[in-house]
């Protein structure tokens, strides 16, 4: 009977995680301007995975940050997390950011998106974000939600330099740390 109570209290939380991942995802998807991420079938998906990998407590966190979230698909190089208004928070995504999430596999290209959502939630100022340091703690904040390896395999493509160095020690240490 104890294993039984468990179980139907475990359902529970796991329907009520579901929902709550469900209302996210058609509150983001619905969101104007957000067309294009439904337009590309592996843009979708990466975008469907990050929300699939959302715990009660990073929904919490996104209860809690007040602002819109708006992923913006322009040109440029890479991509820019900015508040540019009050209440909005965008997410540049430039053509070689839009290409690598296309061509990636949904988990990486999940963790890529995460770690700008990471930018957002921990307050980071353009200048913040662009400092190893803010890299580092939107590193650490795809590590919570559980796409730390495949982040790290990401930068592990990526042209060696002290700075994609330093964060994917960084992500060794979240990741070596999480199995213990």
């Amino acid at each position: 009977m104890f294993q039984t109570l468990i179980f139907k209290r475990d359902k529970k939380v796991q329907k009520s995680l579901l929902d709550r991942r469900d209302d996210f995802r058609i509150k983001w998807l619905n969101v104007p301007g957000h067309h294009w991420i439904s337009s590309n079938l592996r843009i979708l998906a990466a975008f469907e995975f990050v929300v699939d990998s959302l715990s009660h407590s990073t929904l919490d966190k996104f209860s809690a940050h007040k602002n819109e979230i708006i992923f913006l698909n322009t040109s440029g190089l890479y991509t820019l997390s900015v508040t540019a208004e009050a209440g909005v928070d965008y997410i540049v995504l430039f053509p070689e950011t839009i290409e690598l999430i296309a061509s990636s596999s949904t988990a990486k290209a999940a963790s890529i998106i995460t770690h700008e959502l990471g930018h957002i939630l921990a307050g980071h100022s353009p200048a913040r974000a662009k400092s190893i340091e803010g890299q580092m703690e939107a590193d650490h904040f795809t590590s919570e939600v559980g796409l730390g390896n495949e982040l790290q395999d990401l930068l592990l493509e990526f042209r060696p330099s002290e700075a994609i160095t330093k964060r994917i020690n960084h992500l060794t240490v979240l990741l070596t740390r999480s199995n213990l």
